[in-house]
């Protein structure tokens, strides 16, 4: 701070500040005594005007004591004016200096003696009887002056005397040179004793600024002259004080300076090796590390790092990733790294990443976050490349993939030779089974043909009659399952020629004959090419769905055919308008031995399901309660048997 500009020394404002003070209060004082000064003389006039009519006023009170009303009072109150009043205001008046005039009024003001009231009078004497009392008005030109008459309580009027203002003035100009002279003096005095005053405040000042001025420029061997008793003196004693206390800290500090560089350099030079033995560590290490600051900076990289992402050191400190990687790539890792940095937790993340020459690697990251002694947040990361473990795992993949499809097709050879081998021992049992079974049914139906021929010649009862034709029924439909289960086991291997399948379904609808009411209806693809099938045994497939689709409608209904192309193959598909099929049944329709007819022998959809199949072809049913089912056969265009 400079002290020697100074516009105003400070002895300077403590002296013009005493003086002031001094002025201030000699103005205020003047200015509150002229302000009451007209009522100190108006008093004063007043209390003189009384003492000189006291004697008159006096007489007048003896003389209204001998009275006893107040009427009688008033009455000689007027009769005493008429006589003596009037000499005594003109006596008055004359021993009297300044007096413009003087008249008594009574208590209605109105004049009894002396000098006319003016009209323009009226209101200061209204005012006076009103008061009753003493009372002063002080007008522009003249003082009114009123002095009561009062006996025993009671207001019988007063003398009004009215002055002009000289009087006043005369008084007022006196007061004025005094307090003028007054000013004068007490302000010369005031100047010299603020000079003194401040004399002695401010050089001890001086000498204690001087003294500071040399301490501040380091010269704390200052001497300072101590003046006891007084704050200054103390002032100047804590300054000294200071300057010893100031001079042994410097001598400590510089000491202190010469320990600390004596420290920071053999500090540096641990650091330095620290950080030697500390890099060399990291770039031996064979996992790419990196460490980022909070703006996604690098500012520590290892060899391997630079090695990875193909760049020198010098190229990457202080770069972010939007510097080297694809923009979609670097977002990635900037939202990755901004996790790690608010959270405070540990992120593991498979990423990838194409490095200088344009190569993509799939890498694991670990990503640490880690808080430097000063409180900033930094992010260490270490890489691990597993692009050759990603192609393994593909690779891997892959072959998981094949070895599945090999085991599906392996399962579904195995499931067709131990159905192949079970159908056949079921063949052999079947055939001999039937062939027994088919010797009795022959025994049992030619037994009822005869009874049925020789009944009628001995009986006429009619329920025999019935009861042998449900007999000969029943022997009928166990005929008929017996046949299904032979054709069943007779399938064999198809024979394959060169076929037109629309031709083989116009065929079976002709020869089917369709009972009333049911309506048949085909839409079939003239340009589908020749196939090769069985024709039998594909015909033997249409006429199953086609009697059962007949059995699903016995109160009528609508079949409908449709053949055309789709993919590498051709489709046939029958669908009828019957009454429909479970969801939960649907499954079990291709079944052996399921059935939804009353007498049906569960082999018809069977034997279709394992003729389609030894063509390669698939076939499929679609059903939905109440509006019909559809049977869809899949044929390829090149059958591989």
């Amino acid at each position: 701070m400079e002290h020697t500009k100074r516009f105003w020394p400070f002895q300077t404002k403590i002296t013009i500040y005493c003086l002031g003070l001094v002025l201030l209060i000699q103005l205020t004082s003047a200015f509150f005594y002229f302000k009451i000064s007209d009522q100190l003389i108006s008093s004063s006039i007043q209390e003189s005007s009384a003492s000189s009519v006291s004697n008159f006023m006096q007489d007048i009170r003896l003389k209204l004591d001998t009275l006893k009303s107040v009427q009688e009072r008033e009455d000689f109150l007027r009769a005493y004016m008429d006589l003596m009043g009037s000499n005594f205001f003109l006596q008055f008046r004359g021993e009297t200096k300044d007096l413009l005039s003087i008249s008594f009024v009574d208590d209605k003001g109105s004049s009894l003696a002396g000098d006319p009231i003016l009209q323009a009078e009226q209101g200061v004497i209204s005012r006076m009887v009103q008061h009753q009392g003493a009372f002063t008005v002080s007008r522009l030109e003249q003082l009114v002056v009123f002095v009561p008459l009062m006996h025993q309580d009671h207001f019988y009027g007063g003398i009004i005397l009215h002055f002009t203002k000289d009087r006043i003035n005369k008084d007022r100009g006196t007061l004025l040179m005094f307090t003028v002279i007054s000013i004068l003096f007490f302000s010369i005095i005031g100047a010299v004793g603020s000079f003194i005053i401040s004399l002695e405040i401010t050089l001890p000042i001086k000498n204690l600024l001087k003294s500071l001025e040399l301490i501040g420029k380091g010269q704390f061997d200052t001497k300072i002259k101590v003046r006891e008793n007084d704050e200054i003196g103390l002032l100047g004693k804590s300054v000294h004080d200071m300057a010893t206390a100031l001079k042994a800290a410097q001598e400590m500090m510089k000491k202190y300076h010469e320990d600390l560089e004596r420290q920071v350099d053999e500090r540096t030079k641990q650091l330095e090796d620290s950080k030697g033995f500390l890099d060399q560590i990291i770039n031996n290490i064979p996992s790419p590390i990196f460490v980022k600051d909070e703006d996604h900076r690098w500012i520590l990289l290892n060899g391997p790092y630079c090695d990875f992402m193909g760049y020198k050191k010098e190229e990457l400190i202080g770069k972010s990733d939007f510097d080297f990687f694809p923009k979609q790539e670097a977002e990635v890792f900037w939202q990755k790294d901004q996790l790690v940095l608010d959270s405070g937790q540990i992120n593991i993340n498979e990423e990838y990443f194409t490095d200088a020459k344009g190569m993509k690697h799939f890498i694991i990251t670990k990503k640490v976050p880690f808080y430097r002694e000063n409180g900033e947040k930094t992010l260490v990361g270490i890489i691990n490349d597993i692009t050759e473990s990603k192609a393994y795992e593909q690779r891997i993949l892959k072959l998981n993939t094949e070895l599945q499809e090999f085991n599906e097709k392996l399962k579904k050879a195995y499931d067709q030779l131990a159905r192949s081998e079970r159908l056949a021992a079921m063949g052999e049992m079947a055939a001999m089974i039937g062939h027994e079974l088919r010797n009795s049914l022959g025994v049992i139906r030619n037994s009822v043909y005869y009874l049925k021929k020789k009944l009628p010649l001995h009986t006429q009862e009619q329920a025999l009659i019935k009861y042998l034709d449900i007999l000969e029924n029943e022997v009928s439909i166990s005929d008929k399952v017996i046949g299904g289960i032979l054709t069943y086991n007779r399938i064999k291997q198809p024979v394959l020629l060169r076929t037109d399948i629309n031709a083989i379904i116009t065929r079976i609808l002709e020869k089917i004959d369709f009972p009333q009411g049911i309506l048949k209806e085909s839409s079939l693809d003239p340009s589908l090419p020749e196939i090769n099938v069985d024709a039998d045994q594909m015909g033997q497939v249409f006429t199953n769905i086609v009697s059962n689709a007949i059995d699903a409608m016995p109160r009528g209904g609508k079949l409908s055919v449709k053949s055309f192309r789709r993919d590498a193959g051709l489709v046939v598909e029958f669908s009828d308008t019957g009454a429909g099929i479970a969801h939960e049944e649907l499954s079990k329709i291709f079944k052996i031995g399921f059935t939804t007819k009353q007498h049906g022998s569960g082999l018809g959809l069977a034997i279709c399901e394992s003729i389609v199949g030894l063509h390669n072809g698939k076939i499929e049913a679609f059903s939905q309660i109440g509006k019909g089912t559809a049977i869809i056969i899949y044929l390829p265009l090149k059958a591989d048997i």
